[in-house]
């Protein structure tokens, strides 16, 4: 019976070195065919260890229009914002947990959050709906005591 000496070549990362290690294997054939199935195996495992990525999207309308320049806050690759057709979208990786608030000066939305807990699959159509949002504060008066009362008129 003979026994084949081969040489195996290992190769090793160090930082942004490759560094090629070369050991003697002492039984033959059957050696060489464990490390060829071992690294097969690692190469396989390491292939699936990129995370899931998930899509997050939806649009954002007013009155049944695109609403353009909506921040969507909370998303991971912030800032998000809507494009002129009210769409948004984004990726967030497997188990990616999250609140998304969009926020626009002068609106409001519905729902004003969603929350996201473990994502494991793509989340689409996640709508909103705004409306114009007025606030009014009072400020000390308007002419003097005794004048006719101020009539204020807003139209929207």
């Amino acid at each position: 019976m003979e026994i084949l000496l081969l040489r195996t070549v290992f190769f090793v990362f160090s930082g942004a070195q490759l560094k090629v290690f070369r050991k003697k294997v002492g039984r033959g054939l059957f050696s060489f065919t464990k490390f060829l199935f071992v690294l097969g195996l690692f190469c396989f495992l390491l292939s699936g260890y990129a995370a899931a990525q998930h899509t997050i999207s939806g649009s954002i309308t007013e009155g049944g229009s695109a609403l353009v320049g909506v921040t969507l806050i909370g998303l991971p690759n912030s800032p998000i914002l809507t494009d002129a057709t009210g769409f948004y979208t984004d990726t967030v990786t497997d188990g990616w947990t999250g609140t998304v608030i969009p926020d626009l000066t002068g609106y409001t939305f519905t729902p004003g959050s969603t929350d996201y807990t473990n994502v494991t699959a793509d989340f689409l159509d996640q709508d909103y709906t705004a409306s114009v949002s007025v606030q009014f504060t009072e400020s000390g008066s308007i002419g003097d005591e005794g004048d006719s009362p101020v009539i204020l008129e807003i139209s929207l």
